[in-house]
């Protein structure tokens, strides 16, 4: 019994399902590229130094080490500076050679990252006190009473301003952020069909051009010898 050979994918065609679980593997946010370039001499970089970093981030870094130790310091520096590198990567996404399903996941982190912010300073803005007033329960007892500094329209402008954040946020978390993925794994997965297409024509082209070489060599061998028949 001869195998049907199998009639490669066009890469026009829709993705499969396994297709675009491959392609939608994500790494993890330290391999991937860095949105920065360097220039020049990469050796003329020194290694990086606790005085390079600002005050509060020195003291950052002193406290993660726990002691004046050379070594806890080094420790606590790389650390430090691995995690304001994937701060970067979220805030500015990643360089090139990142994947559609990669940016598109440091995109949704990005803005969970921007919503989280947004909701944590309404949520101390509304909370701020400027006084108290008097009021009385049912048996007469005074009882403090908060004057929040923000009152009235503008208070309820930024009450409607949490609930729409905590619904986006629901929708980057939920089956808006997903589907938003999964589009970005299926434009990946065309791109690597596509990519994969042109490899395996390079590689028929190169075969078929020793194919055609080396039956051109036979043919003229052959005329030749044919002279002496």
């Amino acid at each position: 019994m001869t195998d049907t050979p199998t009639t490669p994918a066009s890469p026009d065609e829709e993705p499969t399902a396994a297709e675009i679980a491959a392609a939608g593997t994500i790494r993890s946010i330290d391999k991937l590229p860095s949105p920065w370039t360097i220039k020049g001499n990469p050796q003329v970089l020194s290694a990086p130094t606790l005085e390079a970093l600002s005050p509060a981030d020195r003291e950052t870094v002193r406290e993660r080490a726990g002691s004046s130790d050379p070594k806890a310091i080094n420790s606590a520096l790389s650390a430090f500076l691995r995690e304001r590198s994937a701060e970067v990567r979220v805030m500015c996404g990643a360089g090139e050679g990142a994947s559609a399903t990669e940016q598109e996941a440091l995109d949704q982190t990005n803005q969970m990252r921007l919503f989280t912010q947004e909701y944590h300073r309404i949520e101390a803005e509304l909370a701020e006190v400027r006084g108290h007033r008097t009021e009385y329960d049912t048996d007469g007892n005074a009882v403090p009473v908060p004057v929040y500094a923000i009152q009235g329209s503008v208070r309820s402008a930024r009450e409607a301003r949490l609930k729409e954040i905590a619904g986006q946020m629901t929708a980057v978390a939920g089956i808006e952020g997903q589907e938003a993925l999964k589009q970005a794994a299926r434009s990946d997965a065309l791109r690597i069909r596509k990519l994969q297409s042109q490899v395996d024509e390079a590689r028929e082209i190169e075969r078929r051009a020793h194919q055609i070489a080396s039956e051109q060599r036979i043919n003229a061998a052959a005329t030749a010898k044919a002279r002496f028949l």
